[in-house]
């Protein structure tokens, strides 16, 4: 089953080389899908075809998902797996530097649910001690795909980390597509 969702992208008007770059209110693209082995590997082959800055892809499972230095991620249903797609330009600040960006968008986008988040560096949500969400940017050409992994209903049981969920923290959980629409 695939949604396609549209929504505004909010711009600073401060910010003129966005403005010029994508004009002012430019549309998003967030399209969802049921299942994916991983959403950053689709958007890299999305990019490869010639995507748009600026469309997401959101899953409500992922087979094959991966964290930092290639570790497992586990993808249940009631969590976020999104992967965005940023072009880069001539003029832009470093790639690396939209890992930061991503991860206070990610603390952002959770804080309208829960108070009390935190920022690890360089791009870790999370809730007291425990991660609740997690930020990985992967790169291809000019394409920078950011992918998001919110721990939202459930949580991993890991031997050498600390990690939670909205849920366990006993909030009521959004529907990903929420929290997605958040971030962007």
């Amino acid at each position: 089953m695939r949604y396609v969702h549209r929504v505004r992208l909010p711009l600073d008007p401060c910010d003129r080389r966005t403005r010029r770059r994508r004009g002012a209110g430019a549309a998003l693209t967030i399209v969802r899908v049921a299942e994916t082995q991983s959403t950053n590997a689709d958007m890299l082959a999305r990019a490869a075809q010639g995507a748009t800055e600026g469309e997401w892809l959101v899953a409500d499972t992922q087979t094959d998902g991966c964290g930092r230095m290639g570790r497992a991620w586990e993808s249940p249903p009631g969590n976020l797996y999104a992967s965005g797609l940023m072009r880069l330009h001539p003029d832009d600040p470093p790639a690396a530097t939209l890992a930061l960006v991503a991860g206070v968008a990610v603390h952002q986008a959770l804080a309208l649910w829960a108070d009390g988040m935190t920022l690890k560096w360089p791009n870790d949500a999370l809730a007291g001690e425990a991660k609740i969400a997690g930020v990985l940017l992967e790169r291809a050409g000019d394409a920078v795909v950011v992918g998001v992994g919110a721990n939202l209903a459930r949580h991993p049981d890991l031997p050498d980390r600390h990690a939670t969920s909205l849920a366990a923290l006993g909030i009521a959980t959004p529907e990903p597509i929420a929290v997605a629409e958040a971030l962007t």
